[in-house]
C-alpha cells in the first residue's frame, strides 16, 4: 500500500468515527426524549381514595385542578359512566363529590344505618 492510498484511508477511517459518534449522539438523546414523554397513567382508583381522605373542601379544590382525562378518570373510577366522562368539568366535579360523599350517607340514613333522630 502506498502512503497516499493509507492517508486516505485515515481520513475516511475518522469520517466515519465522526459520524458514528453523532450518529450515537443523536439516539442517546432521542432515548432520553422518548422515556421522560412517557408518563404514567393517571390512576383514577387511587384518586378516589385521596378524595375520601381528604374531606369534602380540599376534595374540591384537588379536582379543580385536575386536567379533563384526569377529572373522567376518576368519575369513571367513583362509580360514573364512562360515557359521561366528557362533560365539562364542574359537571363531572359536582357528580364525584355526590357519588363519594354524599350517595353512601343517603343510602344509610334511608336504610336507616348510622344517626337518625326519630
Amino acid at each position: 500500500m502506498h502512503n497516499a492510498d493509507r492517508k486516505k484511508l485515515d481520513r475516511v477511517e475518522r469520517a466515519l468515527c465522526e459520524a458514528l459518534a453523532l450518529v450515537q449522539e443523536l439516539r442517546s438523546a432521542e432515548r432520553e426524549e422518548s422515556s421522560s414523554s412517557e408518563k404514567t397513567p393517571f390512576d383514577g382508583k387511587a384518586a378516589v381514595g385521596r378524595c375520601r381522605e381528604l374531606g369534602r373542601r380540599a376534595t374540591e379544590t384537588y379536582l379543580a385542578e385536575l386536567k379533563q382525562n384526569e377529572l373522567g378518570a376518576v368519575f369513571a373510577a367513583a362509580g360514573g359512566p364512562s360515557i359521561d366522562k366528557r362533560k365539562p368539568k364542574q359537571w363531572l366535579i359536582a357528580q364525584i363529590l355526590w357519588r363519594v360523599f354524599d350517595f353512601e350517607s343517603g343510602h344509610n340514613a334511608i336504610r336507616g344505618i348510622g344517626s337518625v333522630d326519630t
